[in-house]
């Protein structure tokens, strides 16, 4: 919030700046990390676009939604009455203009829609059941989309990826829901956060490779040419990666699909997830015997076996 506050007034003390920010930011900063989470679609958007969605929206939006949070913080501040509150008072900006006595209801509506829109985000609550099924299978649908398009967008190839045949990656699903179940209570604390995601995502990615090595006589993937690398089976590239997502799932995945997965009635989500429940135990048990090799899937043959490698 420094660089508001010194908008606010020019002459306030730099020692003081930040220590005002602290304090607004206090039981704020995981939804300030949230709202900034929620903005991962518009630099997609960049990215694809050049920069142009940039130059004509994206941050015009972005800082005015950065400063609506200054706004709502700012409120609370000064009747909080933090240390240097004096230096947020402003008269005009918080006047009545004339003609304009619409203003102040518009305001109220929009800090009253950022409160609400906050606390149904809070990240450290209870999931059912029910719910964490349907986000294993939609955290898993997710991973697969995202691998089949890198294949897409590298080699201009379709690729099913995954040990199964079905479209879903069951190591993002199970990853999704472990990081929600387990390091959601660290919710205050994104770098324990990050740090907690790195591990976990290691600790699963290892072992899953593990155990279809040692199972199929395959590996699905190889990071040996990739820096930092533990067996070819994890990587720094991909478990910072993971990392990140990690906050992704906390802040905004999960608690946004448990809100959306809400609104249905139980007598429509469990036939649901009963169903797909089948449809993956029948594949789980095919993949077994049958499972989905070939190029671009598999990375290659545990040495020493008929088939030492196979082209990936």
């Amino acid at each position: 919030m420094v660089p508001f506050i010194v908008i606010m007034d020019k002459h306030v003390p730099v020692k003081t700046a930040f220590k005002m920010s602290m304090a607004m930011m206090k039981g704020n900063r995981k939804h300030a990390v949230g709202l900034d989470l929620s903005f991962i679609g518009w630099y997609l958007l960049s990215a694809i676009t050049f920069g142009l969605s940039d130059l004509f929206y994206t941050v015009a939006y972005r800082e005015l939604t950065r400063a609506e949070l200054f706004r709502v913080l700012r409120t609370k501040a000064i009747e909080d009455q933090i240390d240097g509150f004096e230096y947020l008072v402003d008269d005009m900006l918080d006047s009545n203009p004339d003609g304009l006595d619409h203003y102040p209801a518009k305001s109220r509506y929009d800090e009253a829609r950022i409160v609400n829109y906050v606390r149904s985000m809070e990240p450290n609550r209870h999931y059912t059941l029910i719910n964490l099924i349907l986000c294993f299978f939609i955290f898993s649908c997710i991973g697969w989309c995202w691998e089949v398009a890198i294949h897409i967008v590298r080699d201009g190839v379709f690729v099913n990826r995954g040990v199964n045949w079905g479209p879903w990656l069951p190591i993002y699903g199970a990853g999704g829901v472990m990081i929600i179940i387990f390091l959601r209570r660290f919710s205050k604390l994104p770098g324990v956060l990050m740090a907690l995601t790195f591990v976990l995502c290691g600790v699963v990615e290892y072992f899953t490779s593990w155990f279809l090595e040692v199972t199929k006589g395959m590996k699905w993937w190889d990071y040996s040419d990739h820096f930092m690398n533990l067996n070819g089976r994890i990587c720094l590239e991909g478990l910072l990666t993971f990392a990140l997502a990690g906050l992704l799932f906390v802040y905004i995945a999960g608690p946004g699909l448990d809100n959306w997965l809400n609104k249905f009635d139980n007598r429509v989500k469990i036939p649901v997830a009963i169903c797909l429940c089948a449809i993956f135990g029948a594949d789980l048990v095919y993949s077994h015997f049958y499972p989905n090799t070939g190029k671009g899937i598999t990375a290659g043959m545990v040495p020493g076996t008929e088939d030492e490698f196979i082209s990936g």
